[in-house]
């Protein structure tokens, strides 16, 4: 007998397996690729909620959404969300423990300056020296006093925004007048360069309330400004948003903690001047521009130069 049979019989079995092992191959592959797929997915989504719970102005918004899954991926899921909440309470018990301390603090104080008073009457017109000591003690009582009304400006300002005083605002306009009344006598030593919007900006909010923003701006731009520099201030209309740019030569801001500037209670520049800066005015600033639906932003100046430029950028009313 012949071996074609034989031959037919083998051909078969090496056809059998060879399209078994490459049917194997793909299902097995197609099963790694949606499983590298599922995995990738799930990195995809922590990272975007990782990225989201973080904002540009530094505030901390925990987007991790909460998740039972018993692998690493659910683990990483559930510390990121433990440290966000972890942080989160230490800014929350930053806020309170300066109220406890402004509160705690201002009884003892009235205190020592209404003793300093009685000294300085008891003494008379005798011991001139120890009433040049009694003048620095009354001035940093003063300035002890200063810092916790600002203390106290900063924590009770979230809870006194209110949407009743909003109205419609030529923002052109006002800054002009805030310039010329307000900002110009209040810095007389300074140089404020203005360059108006070529047409009318129309904003909607709280006239005081903005003011005391870019109160604090200003302030910020004063104090850290190089001396014989001029602040310069520019606004333009873009795409559905009114921008306003407040620009100082000077000291710059350490980039690696740019956009922490605008938390409670942090500061980063050397100041000019004498006045104790606790990185509540930026606060306050951020805090109010949010409020009416903005952005505040700060970066350095860029060619060669040698400052800060803060963005204050608003929803234009139509």
């Amino acid at each position: 007998q012949t071996t074609n049979s034989i031959l037919a019989l083998s051909n078969q079995l090496i056809e059998e397996t060879t399209s078994l092992s490459i049917l194997a191959c793909l299902i097995g592959g197609g099963a790694l690729f949606v499983f590298a797929l599922v995995i990738s997915t799930r990195i995809r989504t922590l990272r975007d909620q990782a990225d989201a719970s973080i904002t540009e102005n530094g505030q901390i918004h925990n987007a991790i959404t909460k998740t039972e899954a018993r692998d690493e991926i659910g683990d990483l899921g559930r510390s990121l969300e433990r440290m966000l909440n972890q942080l989160q309470e230490q800014i929350d018990y930053r806020e309170k423990m300066a109220d406890n301390l402004e509160h705690e603090m201002r009884t003892p104080l009235a205190g020592v300056a209404a003793s300093l008073k009685n000294i300085e009457e008891e003494l008379g017109d005798q011991h001139p020296a120890i009433h040049e000591y009694l003048y620095g003690a009354k001035h940093n009582s003063k300035r002890l006093h200063e810092l916790l009304t600002a203390i106290r400006e900063g924590v009770t300002l979230k809870a006194s925004l209110s949407h009743e005083n909003m109205e419609t605002i030529d923002f052109g306009e006002a800054l002009s007048k805030w310039l010329d009344f307000v900002w110009r006598k209040a810095f007389p030593e300074v140089e404020f360069i203005y360059q108006p919007p070529d047409q009318t900006v129309e904003i909607r909010g709280d006239v005081d309330r903005l003011l005391q923003a870019l109160d604090k701006l200003i302030e910020n731009a004063v104090s850290y400004h190089r001396p014989e520099t001029p602040i310069e201030l520019a606004v333009d209309k873009g795409f559905g948003n009114i921008n306003l740019q407040i620009i100082n030569q000077g000291s710059t801001i350490d980039p690696a903690i740019r956009h922490q500037i605008f938390e409670y209670m942090v500061s980063s520049r050397v100041s000019k001047d004498d006045h104790p800066h606790l990185g509540l005015g930026l606060y306050i600033a951020r805090t109010i521009i949010d409020y009416h639906g903005g952005r505040l932003m700060a970066n350095n100046l860029q060619d060669g130069k040698e400052g800060v430029v803060f963005t204050v950028r608003l929803p234009a009313q139509f």
